[in-house]
């Protein structure tokens, strides 16, 4: 798969909700006497299809999506993502409700903690008052469109894999079929500037509207909508209290790797604040080869920035002349924690990076 898709290859995966749930569902309303920033976005510290290329999981992709992009940003891997989804029968297709219910009831397992979603609400599509302060209060929120012309719109469409895209004049669908997260909002020249902000530089449609406008997560992409078009496309929106409530990680201070394989390597480890969305790397400077084992004290080797504690991390394997291999599980820094021992094994080209037992 190249890192764009040509439309007609995206699937959707929406289905409708069980009779009585939205009826039986209560409605958030912002509370008038917060004020909320005009304008606001949330960037993901990580964005993938997670699975939504292949499988109709959009909604299931959109919760992995919030997770990186509000606090404390949570990585979650796509395959956590799409055997999360095969578990419980949502990689085809899931109501949102059926998805928010899961994950409130039974989260999704990770290496090491499980991670929930908070109680949920929806919102009223018209309320835009109560769509941004529940974005800046609580984080993304999860909306049930229809996606008839999303790729093909006439006034920009998306652009499956790549960020910066840009839509208006969108007209009202007459089937809800698509999931996706809306992250931020504000006027059209505050969004573009907030998204160069993240490192995407955004070129607006010729005669876009200029006044609110609001960021879309859909497909591994980001772009920005103007508020007719989402109100036109928009069946249903859900707000988590919180998107993430908070679990317990497993602690690191160091690690210790044992080369298995047929090369040398080095340990690296990726690390940033719970509220960064950007890794620092540091690297151990101390290759070795098989059958010898190396140790990286976090302390001493993640000093650009110097690491605290409550830090994210995780380990990666610098693999010479091959392929590096970083390990799906997230740790929090401790300088009392544990030492977490693993090894690496295989070839360069094809190696294989887990925790001892």
């Amino acid at each position: 798969m190249t890192d764009t898709q040509t439309p007609s290859q995206f699937p959707r995966g929406l289905l409708p909700e069980p009779e009585g749930v939205l009826e039986a569902t209560p409605f958030y309303v912002q509370d008038p006497t917060v004020t909320i920033p005009t304008s606001f976005l949330l960037w993901p510290s990580q964005i993938s299809y997670w699975g939504n290329d292949k499988h109709g999981d959009c909604v299931a992709a959109e919760e992995a999506f919030a997770k990186a992009a509000a606090m404390p940003h949570i990585d979650i891997p796509d395959k956590t993502v799409t055997d999360w989804a095969t578990q419980w029968d949502f990689l085809e297709g899931a109501p949102i409700s059926g998805v928010l219910k899961r994950m409130y009831t039974s989260g999704m397992e990770l290496i090491g903690p499980t991670v929930y979603t908070g109680g949920y609400l929806q919102i009223s599509k018209s309320d835009t008052t109560s769509l941004q302060g529940a974005i800046a209060t609580y984080g993304p929120v999860k909306l049930g469109i229809g996606s008839a012309t999303l790729e093909t719109n006439k006034n920009g469409h998306v652009t499956g894999g790549k960020s910066g895209w840009t839509l208006y004049g969108y007209a009202a669908p007459t089937l809800r079929d698509h999931c996706v997260g809306v992250c931020g909002y504000g006027k059209l020249e505050d969004l573009v500037a907030l998204f160069k902000a993240n490192g995407v530089n955004v070129k607006p449609q010729k005669d876009m509207p200029t006044g609110m406008c609001y960021a879309i997560f859909t497909w591994s992409s980001i772009g920005i909508v103007d508020e007719a078009s989402l109100l036109a496309m928009t069946y249903d929106a859900w707000v988590r209290n919180p998107v993430t409530p908070p679990a317990t990680f497993p602690t690191v201070s160091q690690f210790t790797v044992k080369n298995d394989g047929g090369f040398a390597c080095d340990i690296h480890v990726l690390y940033r604040h719970q509220t960064d969305i950007v890794d620092n790397e540091a690297k151990n400077k101390d290759n070795f080869t098989n059958p010898h084992s190396k140790t990286m004290n976090l302390s001493e080797k993640c000093t650009d920035p110097a690491i605290q504690k409550g830090d994210w991390v995780r380990l990666k394997v610098w693999v010479e002349a091959g392929d590096d291999n970083t390990y799906d599980g997230l740790y929090v820094y401790d300088p009392q924690g544990a030492v977490r021992s693993f090894t690496i094994s295989g070839s360069t080209l094809n190696n294989t990076l887990g925790p001892d037992s």
